[in-house]
């Protein structure tokens, strides 16, 4: 588990910047086109960053447990985020909602 994410230019090696004051980090991905990071937490958020600079654009909320995994959609209109609580929780448009829970209708 790591206590912050850092973005590396991928031709050079050079750190381009910390995504950090933030620990338990436990997973991270890109959007399709590039521009915004996802990162999941042990604190049981989301944390969506603008990808050219850096900067926190949003932190969601809505899981009862430690966030697992993120992924975004290709056009990085969605994010899925799986927890230790076992919902699968889709975001886009603002909004968040559990979209699957095993062994509930």
């Amino acid at each position: 588990m790591a206590r912050a994410s850092r973005l590396w230019d991928a031709a050079t090696g050079a750190l381009l910047y910390t995504l950090a004051g933030y620990s338990g980090v436990t997973s991270v991905a890109f959007s399709g086109d590039g521009a915004r990071i996802a990162s999941s937490f042990v604190d049981w958020t989301v944390r969506l960053w603008d990808a050219a600079t850096g900067v926190l654009l949003h932190t969601l909320v809505g899981h009862g447990s430690e966030v697992s995994s993120v992924a975004l959609s290709g056009d990085g209109a969605r994010i899925a985020s799986g927890s230790y609580d076992l919902h699968l929780t889709a975001v886009g448009c603002g909004h968040m909602g559990a979209v699957a829970h095993p062994g509930r209708a």
